[in-house]
């Protein structure tokens, strides 16, 4: 189901989410570097202009949540000048606030997520002459501090797919600006011990049909060998909202009702785990992106 239409044309855009209201600020239409912030209420499907982004016009920023506030920094300014500043967005007062400027080297296209309470920023390209880096670093709100933790060891190093389930961050994906490849690996980041864990690919399928939904679907999947299942739906933050499937299954193809019942139209998550006696307790992990209208 198409929405109302954003106010105009632009890449290199950035957003994030904040108590059931959707944000969209800067991009560039290849004339103008924007820095206006516009929410949208899925609601009354309406876009409503906010206070600018304090820190200029801006493409290819990295933002997240933590609570009820955003925080966005890094990315690229007018006249391709790279930028480490970071900045606090209280919805509730329309309010910028600028924060303690970024641990690492000014930057654009880095990776930023936030997993109990604490913010991450990472990777991304410098400039011309080290290009592209594979760092991270770890922001404590509450201290206003940053702190350098493992570097990624993933061939990808900007433009990576990622997302948080049960207190770990998955990425992986994306570009090895480096090499100039596209890279297919994907890891686990626990924030506990600042370690990464490659995730192995799976060969199993899970499907949902239809995907959006309105009202109903059916979750699909097979199973090779006799498993016990677990599937959960997360909200796209990664906060676990309910359990729709824990029992052990017979091989064969299986499938299971996933009714909308009173949650907000939005983008979730379903994880599907499997363990399996092969040999020794096998675990696979498939996660599948879902949207309710």
């Amino acid at each position: 189901m198409q929405k109302a239409d954003f106010v105009n044309v632009r890449v290199f855009a950035f957003s994030f989410s904040v108590e059931n209201k959707e944000y969209i600020d800067g991009g560039d239409d290849g004339y103008i570097t924007y820095k206006d912030l516009w929410e949208y209420n899925p609601v009354t499907d309406r876009w409503t202009q906010k206070a600018d982004f304090a820190g200029g016009g801006r493409e290819n920023q990295a933002s997240f949540t933590i609570g009820s506030k955003a925080y966005l920094g890094t990315g690229e300014g007018e006249f391709n000048i790279k930028k480490k500043d970071f900045w606090e967005y209280d919805p509730s007062l329309n309010l910028w606030n600028q924060r303690a400027d970024f641990g690492g080297l000014a930057r654009r296209n880095a990776f930023g997520f936030s997993i109990g309470g604490f913010a991450y920023i990472g990777l991304g390209r410098i400039d011309s002459s080290i290009e592209y880096i594979n760092d991270l670093w770890e922001y404590d709100p509450t201290a206003d501090q940053w702190a350098k933790k493992t570097d990624y060891p993933g061939n990808g190093n900007a433009f990576l797919a990622g997302f948080a389930i049960s207190g770990k961050q998955y990425v992986g994906t994306g570009l090895d600006g480096n090499n100039s490849t596209v890279e297919k690996d994907f890891w686990q980041y626990n924030p506990d011990s600042s370690t990464f864990i490659e995730e192995i690919t799976t060969n199993i399928s899970l499907s949902v049909f239809p995907n959006p939904l309105t009202t109903s679907a059916v979750i699909s999947f097979s199973l090779y060998n006799y498993s016990k299942v677990s599937i959960d739906q997360f909200e796209s933050s990664g906060k676990k909202i309910r359990t729709l499937l824990k029992k052990e299954l017979q091989n064969g193809k299986q499938q299971i009702l996933l009714n909308r019942e009173n949650l907000i139209a939005g983008i979730y998550l379903l994880q599907l785990k499997l363990a399996q006696q092969q040999g020794g307790i096998k675990e696979e992990t498939i996660v599948k992106k879902i949207i309710i209208e």
